[in-house]
């Protein structure tokens, strides 16, 4: 019953995301969000806030066929390559000297190797007890014939020493003999001392 739920809620939140990436997610080549241009909406933070009680735990790719009934997906099929997208944790980068934070969420299949598999993050700031998700970053990832990506390319540089809450969610895709199946993580919140 469990991985019936984050299953639908991976499903639910890589199609709201998905559907809503090129308008929503839209970032400079840089990658760097421009924070006074855009807050999650509160629909988009409703969806944060679900993928929240499943933090920090990776989520297996599964692929749906779209039906509905009352709200419910109808049919489900887990990925047969056995791919499992794993949130990983914000934390500071030793590459930029810890003057910038970011996550390294990663893909790996332990059955067959897909000829896809595709990453989407987005790195927010939480502020207001939860209220309101400032995108600060967003990156997107594609290896091609490999069974295993780790998206490491993300990271927002750090504006001074302020204390803040950090969230990355990821959405992956895994494309198998032409059938594509989605997965949704998120990490857990975490503290830091980098502010904007």
């Amino acid at each position: 019953m469990h991985k019936k739920v984050l299953g639908l809620l991976a499903w639910a939140m890589a199609s709201l995301i998905l559907t809503s990436a090129p308008a929503a997610y839209a970032a400079p080549k840089d990658g760097q969000v421009n924070p006074a241009e855009r807050k999650a909406t509160p629909e988009e933070v409703a969806q944060l806030q679900k993928l929240q009680r499943i933090a920090g735990q990776p989520v297996t790719y599964q692929h749906s066929d779209g039906g509905t009934t009352s709200g419910m997906i109808t049919a489900q099929a887990f990925d047969p390559y056995v791919c499992t997208l794993h949130p990983s944790v914000v934390h500071a980068r030793q590459s930029s000297g810890y003057g910038s934070v970011g996550a390294k969420p990663y893909t790996k299949c332990l059955v067959g190797t897909p000829s896809q598999i595709s990453h989407s993050s987005v790195l927010y700031i939480v502020e207001w007890g939860g209220l309101s998700w400032v995108p600060m970053a967003s990156r997107g990832q594609t290896g091609y014939n490999t069974r295993s990506l780790t998206l490491t390319s993300l990271e927002w540089s750090c504006k001074n020493g302020n204390t803040s809450t950090f969230v990355q969610t990821t959405n992956g895709t895994s494309v198998q003999a032409g059938r594509t199946y989605y997965s949704s993580v998120s990490t857990v919140k975490t503290s830091l001392g980098c502010g904007k």
